[in-house]
């Protein structure tokens, strides 16, 4: 039961976590539109994606299908709303290297192309769609799954492509301030259920498939 301590999970989560409080400095007005609870929120989200790949829990998930599964719905659907609930648009631009905002934030910020992509993107049935399609793709696409848990860099990737659709897909749910979802607030119940369905569905195929599925286990 050994902790990972990786540089390529741990120096990205640090670096957020200080651009952020860096950002938040620098925004000595921010008490009404930004409240304690949402720091805490970005901070812990932080800290729960750092437990969920970086402890034991990583190592049980290689050995035991439901540890795994675990993880990945941490990662999936506790991560995200934590880290977007903490509002971190604002403190991180605030917080980012001037240089890094010139040559790369603010071109792509102002680029018609990325703006499409990401309204694109964010479309509630695209959301679902992509959200869906990625879990269904890692579960059942032949030797996918188990490539993964044999490669260190390619399950990184794995739990990455996870948490990044999943922000695609909690965007819709939490008004990530200052910016706003595309989706009435009653409407959002509906979005999020759709998205479960074939979620559950996924679930009910591994739990009754009659024969292993993954050789790795």
């Amino acid at each position: 039961l050994a902790w990972n301590f990786d540089p390529i999970v741990v120096i990205p989560i640090a670096l957020a976590a200080f651009f952020y409080a860096r950002g938040l400095r620098r925004w000595p007005e921010r008490s009404r539109v930004h409240p304690r609870w949402r720091t805490f929120s970005y901070y812990f989200g932080l800290f729960v994606l750092l437990m969920s790949v970086e402890s034991p829990l990583d190592r049980l998930g290689e050995h035991h299908f439901s540890m795994h599964m675990v993880q990945h719905n941490i990662v999936m659907m506790f991560v995200p709303p934590l880290l977007l609930l903490g509002a971190p648009t604002t403190p991180m631009l605030r917080g980012l290297p001037k240089w890094v905002k010139r040559r790369l934030v603010t071109p792509v910020l102002r680029s018609v192309v990325w703006k499409h992509i990401w309204r694109t993107l964010t479309f509630p049935p695209v959301a679902v769609g992509i959200f869906t399609v990625m879990q269904w793709a890692w579960h059942l696409m032949p030797g996918w799954y188990d490539t993964a848990l044999n490669n260190d860099l390619l399950h990184l990737f794995q739990h990455f492509s996870f948490l990044a659709v999943s922000i695609i897909f909690w965007w819709n749910i939490i008004d990530p301030k200052p910016l706003h979802s595309r989706i009435p607030m009653g409407f959002r119940i509906v979005y999020f259920y759709s998205a479960m369905i074939p979620k559950h569905i996924l679930a009910a195929m591994i739990t009754f498939r009659p024969e292993p599925l993954y050789e790795t286990y």
